[in-house]
């Protein structure tokens, strides 16, 4: 009697395990089609909306009036009209470009087009990096998937600026990569569409005339932005600042999301004026420094003077270089970046 007891139990004993064993390999299975092996996607050009043609109204003819000219009066002087300053800042703070070379070091780059100013504060119990980018030309803010463009699906912040050596700074993105192609949301890079999902997340939308615009899940209207022509399309979220106000709440955030953590988040002055923030945190940091909540962190870009606001893929993700400086210590690889470089010949 006691060896079939024994009998019926190890054979329980194998059930239970052969359920463990099939369970793992299917958890494995899923990660790595989830996770690692992700399918190449190609994106496609942006498409051309459909604008129906309003026709012209007819005009009413003019009465026909006669002047006489007086052949021996002097003609009247011909005024040159002042030519509008080229570039996206249309001649403000030239104070911060150089007329000719490059200035570079650890917190500052000029040169005729590009201008960074890197700043540390604390801010909020937190070590906050804040880069205040100024470009004349929109095809030097830039975006670089790993995948696609380096042939791997997660890379360190350091190895992608390694391989990008035009990059004058690096932060990390939404990463949109790292989800299943169903949760991209409204995907834009340089130019290029990979997705059109505009129910998935609020969005961000940097436009090539320089505006940047946030729209909340599912108001965006892609003829629309397609109309005005985007640039880069950011899907994560959530909108932080809008037309100068801070959110005061933050749909789909739970309580650890909104709490204190490391963050990354983009912020827009005017055309041609942005900046990037990092907001260090305890995970993966070694300075002390908390991380900032959601409401704080959109506190942070109203004292800076952003009209919008957007955030950005946060806790171990958030990460920032400047120059061949790592600012802070992430220990997440990640599968898509942000950075600044020389104006792109070509546009896009």
């Amino acid at each position: 009697m006691p060896k079939k007891e024994w009998s019926n139990g190890a054979r329980i004993a194998r059930m239970v395990i052969i359920d463990l064993v099939a369970l793992a390999i299917a958890l494995c299975t899923f990660s790595y089609f989830h996770h690692v092996r992700q399918p190449k996607v190609t994106p496609m050009e942006m498409p051309t909306p459909q604008v129906t043609a309003t026709p012209a109204p007819t005009a009413t003819p003019a009465p026909d009036v006669s002047v006489s000219v007086d052949p021996t009066a002097e003609p009247e002087p011909t005024v040159e009209p002042t030519p509008e300053p080229a570039g996206l800042l249309r001649g403000q703070y030239a104070e911060k470009f150089l007329a000719d070379g490059v200035e570079q070091s650890e917190t500052v780059y000029r040169s005729q087009n590009v201008a960074l100013e890197l700043t540390e504060e604390w801010m909020y119990d937190s070590l906050v990096h804040i880069v205040d980018i100024y470009i004349q030309d929109i095809s030097s803010f830039r975006t670089v998937l790993p995948y696609e463009e380096l042939g791997e699906l997660k890379m360190n912040i350091a190895d992608i600026k390694a391989q990008i050596p035009q990059a004058l700074m690096m932060t990390s993105s939404d990463q949109f990569r790292n989800r299943s192609t169903s949760e991209w949301g409204f995907i834009l890079r340089n130019g290029l569409l990979y997705d059109d999902n505009t129910s998935f997340c609020d969005i961000c939308v940097l436009y090539q005339d320089g505006g940047m615009e946030v729209y909340a899940k599912g108001t965006a209207v892609p003829d629309e932005i397609y109309a005005r022509g985007a640039h880069q399309i950011w899907s994560f979220g959530p909108i932080l600042v809008q037309n100068g106000a801070a959110m005061s709440e933050f749909p789909g955030g739970t309580g650890r999301s909104l709490g204190k953590n490391p963050r990354m988040g983009i912020g827009y002055f005017e055309p041609g004026h942005y900046c990037l923030v990092l907001a260090d945190g305890t995970r993966g940091s070694n300075t002390g420094s908390a991380g900032v909540s959601m409401a704080e962190f959109a506190e942070l870009f109203v004292s800076l003077g952003c009209t919008n606001a957007y955030n950005l893929d946060g806790g171990e993700t958030a990460t920032m270089m400047f120059g061949d400086r790592l600012l802070n210590d992430s220990s997440r690889r990640v599968t898509d970046g942000i950075y600044i470089t020389e104006p792109v010949e070509g546009g896009n």
